[in-house]
């Protein structure tokens, strides 16, 4: 997953998923608001990559992430962010018939 802002107008997330059974690769990606921020745009895009999944059934999951912040505010108890809140109760529910994990990996570096 990923998110980024290329300059004050320009917000936008993506995901890329793999499908190790089929082999089949889904690419998504989309533009949000100019006042969202990078923060904001990393957990939606983790929100976004659960929903798709949501669907599926006795499934091992890992959702890799470049955002420590997002993975951090995720695994906290207490949060105050909507955007937090939604994306954790999307990945609850994904998690509840998956076994779900959440991996920081190192930034993409061009």
């Amino acid at each position: 997953t990923d998110g980024s802002k290329l300059d004050a107008e320009q917000t936008g997330l993506g995901y890329y998923i793999t499908y190790p059974k089929t082999g089949n690769k889904l690419e998504f990606s989309r533009r949000l608001g100019p006042s969202n921020t990078v923060f904001q745009a990393e957990v939606k895009a983790i929100q976004q990559a659960a929903a798709r999944l949501r669907g599926m059934k006795n499934q091992k999951i890992l959702i890799r992430s470049d955002s420590q912040a997002a993975l951090l505010a995720l695994d906290n108890t207490h949060t105050f962010s909507k955007t937090v809140r939604t994306c954790k109760r999307t990945l609850n529910q994904l998690g509840s018939n998956n076994s779900l994990d959440l991996k920081w990996i190192k930034a993409h570096i061009d």
